[in-house]
């Protein structure tokens, strides 16, 4: 956090889709270890998206919002994804044409 250290931050996974292991800990679970200790304001970010689908529109803004108010939360948001961000493109772009020209 070299730009925001006073921010406090962690990582949650969500999304299980199989009966296999999945990665942890658990984004609810999370919520709920955060509301424990007194977090008030929590943003959630989901950087393994780049759009609006069922597990931001739903999973996030719906389920996982219910929970943090459950549990003592205040202050719940979630970032939106990069979608068409001209900045997102212009990088996805440049990907392309190193991997095209090689």
């Amino acid at each position: 956090m070299k730009h925001f250290p006073q921010n406090k931050y962690s990582i949650a996974y969500q999304s299980k889709v199989s009966p296999v292991k999945w990665i942890q800990p658990f984004t609810d679970e999370e919520i709920q270890r955060l509301a424990r200790e007194g977090i008030k304001k929590l943003s959630i970010i989901p950087v393994s998206f780049v759009s609006e689908h069922s597990e931001t529109l739903y999973e996030l803004d719906i389920q996982y919002k219910k929970l943090a108010e459950e549990e003592g939360i205040e202050d719940y948001r979630r970032v939106k994804t990069l979608q068409d961000n001209p900045l997102f493109i212009s990088a996805l772009k440049e990907l392309v044409l190193k991997v095209v020209n090689g």
